[in-house]
C-alpha cells in the first residue's frame, strides 16, 4: 500500500517566506510608485482650469474674429475643430461615471433623453466634463493621499488609479492635440499671411489690433497644446 509523501517543516516554511517576500516586494513596489507619482494638488487643479479656459475663451475669440473679419476659410477650420471636440466631450460625458466628486448629471445615459440631449451642451460643447473630471481626479488623489496616511488601502483604489489616469488623458491629451494643434496652426496661418503678398494677399488687416488679437490667441493655443502633450 502506497503511502503519500509528505512535505517537511522546513520545505513549508520556505515556501511561506517565499511568499511573504513576494507580497514584501508587491508592496514595496507600490510604496515607490506612489512616492514617484506627483501629487495632483489644489495649484495644478487651478492651473490646469484655468489653462483650459482660457484656451475654450480663446477658441471661441478666433471664430468670433474670423466671421467678424468674413475670413471664412479659417472661420470654417476652427468652427469645426470646436465641433469635433464637442462631440468627443459630449460622447464623454454620455458614458463617463465620476465617483468621488458626485455629480448628479453624469453619466448622460442615465438620464432621460431629452434631459441627456439638453445637459450635452453644457458638458459637451461647454466642455464642462473636462472640469469634471478634473475635479474627481483631484478628489480620487485627495483621497487615495488620506488613505495612505491612515494605512488604509481600500480596494477600489486600484480601480480609481486607473480611472485617473483615463480621465487625465482625456482631459489633457483630446483637448490638447485634437483641439488646440488645429486651432493653433489656422491661427498663426491667418497671423502670418496677413497682408502677404503684397499684390494677393491671403487676408488682410480688418480692424486695429487683430493681429496682437491673433499672436495671444495662437499663444494660448500653444500653451493647451503642450500640456496636452505632456
Amino acid at each position: 500500500m502506497g503511502t503519500t509523501p509528505r512535505s517537511s517543516p522546513r520545505s513549508s516554511l520556505g515556501q511561506v517566506s517565499e511568499a511573504e517576500g513576494v507580497v514584501r516586494a508587491r508592496s514595496d513596489f507600490e510604496h515607490f510608485r506612489d512616492t514617484r507619482e506627483q501629487p495632483f494638488t489644489r495649484w495644478r487643479l487651478a492651473g490646469f482650469l484655468a489653462l483650459h479656459f482660457l484656451s475654450l475663451v480663446a477658441q471661441i475669440l478666433a471664430i468670433v474674429n474670423f466671421a467678424f473679419t468674413q475670413d471664412w476659410y479659417f472661420f470654417t477650420s476652427i468652427l469645426s475643430v470646436f465641433l469635433l471636440s464637442g462631440t468627443f466631450c459630449a460622447h464623454a460625458a454620455w458614458h463617463c461615471d465620476v465617483r468621488f466628486s458626485g455629480s448628479r448629471c453624469l453619466p448622460l445615459k442615465s438620464r432621460s433623453l431629452p434631459v441627456a440631449l439638453l445637459l450635452a451642451l453644457p458638458y459637451g460643447f461647454g466642455q464642462l466634463v473636462v472640469v469634471q473630471m478634473a475635479i474627481d481626479d483631484f478628489m480620487a488623489s485627495q483621497r487615495r493621499h488620506q488613505d495612505s496616511v491612515e494605512g488604509t488601502i481600500p480596494p477600489t483604489s486600484l480601480n480609481s488609479r486607473g480611472k485617473q489616469s483615463s480621465n487625465r488623458f482625456h482631459c489633457k491629451a483630446v483637448m490638447g492635440i485634437v483641439e488646440s494643434l488645429p486651432s493653433c496652426a489656422v491661427v498663426f496661418y491667418a497671423f502670418w499671411s496677413m497682408n502677404y503678398p503684397l499684390k494677393n494677399p491671403i487676408t488682410t488687416r480688418k480692424w486695429t489690433g487683430e493681429c496682437e488679437l491673433l499672436s495671444i490667441l495662437a499663444f494660448i493655443s500653444i500653451g493647451s497644446s503642450s500640456l496636452g502633450l505632456l
